[in-house]
């Protein structure tokens, strides 16, 4: 049995996307490495949110392109990737690492969200 892939691109297109793969990979490696050696002070926190930021943005613009030669389905942390030979699930970074910031800026948010809830409601029991 001859095995085949899921589609044949040509390497003009597929190439691009290899390396798109690629720097994702090394944003991830990054994060890990800094979360792994640094504590969590404003600044790392700052550093791991940008680069948090540019990871989901490569990582949906990466199923951007993929879409315009297979089906993509984002689920609760999953991506589905189906094409007419068969279907593939992932990992959906872009959601882990939209956690990751949420995680990283939990106690801001709860801030601010006391802070605009207790507005709210000054100004509607006036």
């Amino acid at each position: 049995m001859i095995p085949y892939s899921l589609y044949i691109l040509s390497t003009r297109i597929i190439d691009p996307l290899y390396g798109y793969e690629k720097i994702l990979c090394i944003l991830l490696l990054v994060i890990l490495i800094i979360i792994s050696i640094f504590e969590m002070k404003r600044i790392i926190r700052i550093v791991v949110s940008i680069i948090s930021a540019v990871t989901i943005v490569f990582h949906y613009y990466l199923l951007y392109l993929l879409s315009k030669f297979e089906i993509i389905k984002i689920q609760l942390f999953l991506v589905q990737e189906i094409t007419s030979n068969g279907a593939a699930v992932t990992i959906d970074f872009g959601q882990i690492m939209l956690i990751l910031i949420i995680y990283l800026w939990r106690r801001e948010i709860a801030r601010i969200t006391k802070y605009i809830v207790r507005t709210l409601i000054t100004f509607i029991a006036r």
